[in-house]
């Protein structure tokens, strides 16, 4: 994504671009395959941050200001809190590959 294309997809999942701006950036996020794919990384890397509490604090609350505006987002963001506890949680264990392919067959089996 062009740098200044990034600073405008990241302005827009915190609700602080224009109504031309998100216009912009809705629209081609529905025709454009490619800009799907890079915000759609773009706002889980912003939520992954959050999460492990490596925004400063003004981003911090933009983020908070924001993103977190939907019940939707909100909900996203407490799904990765809960999947990064648990990876954390599996980390110290030592086996966190073998618990995590245990549970997949566990799960598809």
């Amino acid at each position: 994504m062009i740098h200044s294309l990034q600073k405008k997809a990241l302005r827009y999942l915190l609700g602080l671009c224009s109504l031309r701006e998100a216009v912009e950036v809705e629209k081609r996020y529905f025709t454009d395959d490619d800009f799907f794919e890079e915000l759609s990384a773009l706002e889980n890397e912003l939520m992954d941050a959050f999460v492990r509490d490596e925004l400063s604090a003004p981003e911090r609350q933009k983020f908070e200001r924001g993103y977190l505006i939907s019940p939707a987002r909100r909900a996203n963001v407490e799904f990765a809190k809960a999947l990064a506890h648990y990876l954390d949680q599996r980390r110290q264990t030592g086996n966190f590959f073998l618990d995590f392919i245990s549970s997949l067959r566990k799960r598809f089996a």
